[in-house]
């Protein structure tokens, strides 16, 4: 599993749609924008560093998939938690920021400990697609893929967790 850090900063980048909205509700609010931003700055650069650093510096394995699904469903759950902070709108209050900050905080030790780091629509708007891959001796793996997947036919991955892998390029 990456590591704690990897994992809430790719925490942050999937709520990076919610932060830009939380920007543009509430601009006026000095420190929701400011936090707005930075937490966003910090998710991009994550993302950035974590696919264009940590995971070509990987050793690729080979996985040849006797089935294959596609498991996107569960970023639409995961958007569903989007729409709980605003059935409370309004920033007028203390008790109404630090209420959102708790709901956020419950969400990312959530996502950080049970290791839901493809659950992501950013990594979704990048092309990436998860599917799930059942190889020959019987294991399971999460993948994320820009590619089809195709029953049977081999693919490069590099291993990002226990049981979640990222597809490289076909060349």
């Amino acid at each position: 599993m990456p590591s704690v850090l990897a994992r809430l900063i790719l925490f942050l980048s999937s709520y990076i749609p919610l932060l830009l909205i939380l920007l543009v509700l509430f601009w006026d609010n000095r420190i929701v924008a400011v936090t707005a931003v930075a937490m966003t700055l910090v998710g991009l650069a994550g993302l950035i560093l974590f696919f264009g650093w940590s995971i070509p510096g990987r050793e690729p394995t080979t996985l040849t998939p006797i089935d294959v699904r596609r498991a996107d469903s569960e970023v639409m759950a995961y958007i569903v938690s989007y729409v709980m902070p605003f059935l409370a709108l309004g920033f007028e209050e203390l008790r109404q920021i630090v209420a959102l900050a708790i709901f956020l905080m419950v969400i990312a030790i959530i996502y950080v400990n049970s290791g839901m780091i493809h659950i992501n629509p950013i990594l979704n708007l990048m092309g990436y697609r998860l599917y799930e891959v059942v190889t020959k001796d019987g294991a399971t793996f999460a993948v994320l893929s820009r590619t089809r997947l195709v029953r049977g036919e081999r693919v490069s991955v590099v291993r990002v967790g226990d049981d979640l892998c990222v597809a490289r390029r076909r060349d």
